[in-house]
């Protein structure tokens, strides 16, 4: 399976060359999103930001059917009524490989991430055979990482802004 951005906001899980999903976001840095899965469902990804701990809330039609959480360990839990606890982690810090593992620690679903130069956006390959019958976890999985990615860029953003008062002051 692939997801491949359409547009600067937008991503399609792709089986065959046939659409399996979406994720649809309002405007290039937002956090709400909303998804689409091939058997008809949709889904809204809200933001419940906290302080430092960045919670995300699941709903079908303004219904609460489960949660994202976020921790300091770039760590994404994944909570539906109907599945295992799942999350999503990554390899390493700077890693382009992300997995999404159950309670058991068990790894089931591989997602790479591949950047295209010529466009400046992300494919994300997704490396399991049993992904198809997880589509909604796997656009979950990657509203995950972009959110993860997001929060790492601000963080070097306000690094380097800090680092450069410091050196300016010296």
């Amino acid at each position: 399976m692939l997801a491949l951005p359409q547009k600067w906001k937008n991503y399609d899980l792709l089986q065959n060359e046939v659409v399996k999903g979406s994720l649809r976001f309002k405007h290039l840095f937002a956090h709400n999103a909303h998804i689409q899965v091939n058997g008809g469902d949709a889904y809204n990804v809200n933001s419940k930001f906290a302080w430092f701990t960045p919670s995300f809330e699941i709903t079908q039609n303004h219904t609460s059917v489960g949660q994202m959480r976020m921790n300091w360990e770039s760590e994404v839990s994944i909570t539906l009524p109907d599945a295992i606890a799942q999350k999503v982690i990554s390899k390493g810090l700077f890693s382009k490989t992300y997995f999404i593992e159950n309670q058991n620690t068990a790894k089931r679903i591989e997602i790479k991430r591949k950047l295209n130069w010529r466009k400046l956006r992300y494919t994300y390959e997704i490396a399991d055979s049993n992904a198809a019958h997880y589509e909604l976890t796997c656009l979950l999985a990657i509203h995950a990482i972009k959110n993860i990615d997001q929060r790492m860029a601000g963080f070097l953003a306000v690094s380097i802004v800090l680092f450069n008062q410091l050196i300016t002051r010296l």
